[in-house]
């Protein structure tokens, strides 16, 4: 996870050397590898605002090692926590950023109230460290919190925890999470604005699932299972502009599915087991820009009525097989069959008729 901060104050380093008026700077490794616990200076910099720690072979930290109270941006990331103590965070009134990724923390041992006094927090991630069990009110009074991490966290469902009403922006890809069955998760979550779930297991999403979040803007659930959509997983998300369903395993899509999107502006389809789309389907919709949808088994016919809509409306999309190494339509017919309660039938006899 790359770090970007606009602060342009000092920085304190675990070199002990201060740095003044100057912005993040990017130092790979730490110059002393062998420390096992953070060493404070004997004149720490009180004005120091970011302090880097990452790939520094800490083992431990404690409150009194933070004695910076303007401190806003704590990376101490790729480490060998395993613990944290309730009060390692509590002289970091002003703090901000918080990155723990890639060291051993379990959720289910953090305990709850760690983040009592860090109540101006805006991002925190937790990428790598697997956060199963981690209570439900871990950030409960964190107000200002827009942004969290959450991938690659040996999840295997969204956590009950990262339901934070201020959240703007969820990451919670490289998981192993199976099911979107759950839209109670969803109910604290109306500001959200981008949501990320690809690369999980992800086979079943409840119709309702993404109902509560009005302010969606991007969902990205590719590189799952998904075999079909149900009829209003998108429905009425006023705010959705992109979607994208890349890589994983659908059947069909319904007018239903993304019926009231009216911003939706981005989607992508390609490779799937697509054999058509609905009649119309791109013209209900009024600010499409982008439509991917190569690499499915199309009925040729099918294939057709998709490429006259988007050159009708203008709508961008990628070429079909622009090098030729396999065909663009795998069922030449006059007509496409469009023919949901014989979809499997047909799809079966056109792989079949690929082999």
């Amino acid at each position: 996870m790359q770090l970007i901060t606009m602060f342009s104050t000092s920085v304190w380093w675990l070199s002990l050397v201060t740095l003044t008026a100057a912005d993040y700077v990017t130092w790979p490794g730490c110059p002393l590898a062998t420390v096992k616990r953070i060493i404070q200076p004997n004149t720490p910099d009180p004005e120091a605002t970011i302090l880097d720690l990452k790939e520094c072979n800490i083992s431990h930290i404690e409150y009194n090692n933070f004695a910076h109270p303007n401190l806003e941006l704590l990376a101490i990331s790729s480490n060998d926590i395993t613990n944290l103590n309730a009060d390692v965070f509590k002289s970091l009134t002003q703090l901000r950023s918080l990155y723990l990724g890639y060291n051993r923390i379990k959720g289910k041992d953090i305990p709850p109230n760690i983040f009592e006094n860090t109540r101006r927090l805006e991002r925190i991630g937790f990428t790598g460290n697997n956060m199963t069990g981690t209570p439900q009110i871990l950030l409960q009074g964190l107000d200002s919190l827009g942004t969290l991490w959450l991938d690659n966290c040996s999840l295997q469902e969204v956590p009950f925890f990262a339901a934070h009403k201020s959240l703007k922006q969820l990451y919670l890809y490289d998981n192993q999470i199976k099911t979107l069955d759950n839209p109670d998760k969803c109910i604290w979550l109306q500001n959200l604005v981008k949501l990320h779930l690809y690369n999980n297991l992800i086979e079943f999403i409840h119709e309702d699932f993404f109902r509560p979040l009005i302010n969606i803007e991007n969902i990205d659930i590719s590189r799952n299972k998904i075999r079909y959509l149900p009829d209003k997983l998108f429905t009425n998300l006023t705010s959705l502009r992109t979607v994208n369903l890349e890589k994983n395993r659908i059947e069909y899509v319904t007018l239903e599915s993304f019926s009231g999107c009216r911003n939706l502006s981005h989607i992508n389809l390609s490779y799937n087991k697509l054999t058509f789309l609905p009649l119309n389907f791109v013209c209900q919709f009024g600010r499409l820009e982008y439509l991917y949808f190569e690499r499915n088994p199309w009925q040729c016919a099918c294939l057709n009525d998709i490429l006259i809509e988007v050159k009708s409306k203008a709508v961008q999309y990628r070429d079909i097989d622009n090098k030729g190494s396999s065909a663009a339509c795998i069922a030449v017919d006059f007509r496409c069959h469009r023919l949901k309660d014989v979809h499997r039938e047909l799809f079966d006899s056109i792989i079949q008729d690929s082999v």
